[in-house]
């Protein structure tokens, strides 16, 4: 089961949250260009791309219809809490909408 967004850094590290734009805005600019994947980590804690965890997704009735990539946006809807920290953190012109 897919659990969170996730980053895996070419040196290892993996971030996490709710969804990618949250983990890269929570970073200094620049920071995941060009030695960054993003994928999801699962219940058991591995990383997968994009593509695998499509897969895990639909399989465990996380999405109704088969796609190829993941996007953290399919797993959740955005609640007024997630619009208003959006908005606290980068202005009333963050491209999250209601």
């Amino acid at each position: 089961m897919i659990k969170l967004a996730a980053i895996k850094v070419n040196n290892g590290e993996i971030h996490t949250g709710k969804r990618h734009a949250y983990i890269m805005w929570s970073m200094p600019y620049g920071y995941f260009k060009n030695n960054s994947v993003q994928g999801f980590v699962t219940d058991d804690g591995a990383f997968v791309n994009r593509e695998e965890a499509a897969k895990i997704a639909y399989k465990n009735g996380q999405i109704k219809e088969e796609v190829r990539e993941l996007f953290s946006e399919q797993l959740i809807e955005l609640t007024e809490d997630d619009i208003k920290e959006a908005r606290k953190l980068y202005g009333e012109k963050s491209k999250l909408t209601e």
